[in-house]
C-alpha cells in the first residue's frame, strides 16, 4: 500500500473509534464534553491543579480521592502529570499553587 492509503485507512480507524467512545459514554450516561480524550486545554489543567491541590491538602480524607473523579485515561494521564508538576515545584522549594 501506498503512504496516503495508509493514512487515510488510519484516519477513517481514528474516527470509528471516537465514534464507538462517544457511543459507549452515552450508553454509560455520560453527557457530551464530560470526558475528554485529546489533550487538555490549560483552563482544562487549571482546573484539575485545583482537585490535585485539594485531594494533597493536609486534612483530605485519607480513604477517599475526592474530590478526584477518574474518568479516562486520558484523564489519569493529566492527573499524574499535574502531581508530577506539582511535586518537582515543591522539591524546587516554590509555594504551593494557590498560595
Amino acid at each position: 500500500q501506498d503512504g496516503g492509503a495508509v493514512v487515510k485507512a488510519l484516519q477513517r480507524q481514528v474516527a470509528d473509534l471516537q465514534a464507538e467512545l462517544a457511543m459507549h459514554d452515552a450508553m454509560a450516561g455520560r453527557q457530551a464534553g464530560q470526558v475528554t480524550y485529546g489533550p487538555y486545554t490549560p483552563q482544562q489543567r487549571e482546573m484539575l491543579k485545583e482537585q490535585v491541590a485539594a485531594f494533597l491538602a493536609p486534612g483530605a480524607a485519607d480513604d477517599s480521592i475526592e474530590p478526584i473523579e477518574l474518568l479516562s485515561l486520558r484523564h489519569v494521564r493529566e492527573v499524574l502529570l499535574c502531581v508530577k508538576s506539582m511535586y518537582r515545584a515543591r522539591v524546587a522549594g516554590l509555594p504551593p499553587p494557590g498560595s
